[in-house]
């Protein structure tokens, strides 16, 4: 019995570790954040839907390359650190496409210049 229970107590203990190199939670909150930030930038008109398409990438990206540190079961410190850089970068690309002072059409103006 005693066996048993320290097997199921390693295992949890194991289970838990490898949840722990995996999470990545702060990297997550960036990602709500950033795609929260350019829905923002969107509806303001301050983000032009290229410039959106592009940013979108530029979180596609990102998701991609967490998926990829996630697959083996172990996100190396190095691994998050090249993520949160990718999220610094693309934080930085959101600030300048939001201030650069091209604004996007609205429904109106588009519907107006195509009749």
């Amino acid at each position: 019995m005693k066996k048993l229970v320290l097997f199921f107590a390693l295992i949890l203990g194991y289970t838990a570790i490898q949840a722990q190199n995996t999470a990545t939670p702060e990297i997550n909150q960036k990602q709500r954040e950033e795609k929260a930030r350019i829905r923002q930038g969107e509806r303001s008109g301050e983000i032009t839907k290229a410039e959106s398409k592009e940013l979108r990438k530029d979180q596609r990206d990102i998701h991609k390359e967490k998926m990829k540190a996630k697959k083996d079961g172990d996100v190396t410190p190095k691994e998050k650190a090249k993520i949160k850089h990718k999220q610094r970068k693309a934080g930085k690309n959101i600030h300048e496409e939001k201030h650069d002072g091209q604004k996007r059409k609205k429904a109106d103006d588009e519907m107006k210049h195509s009749e």
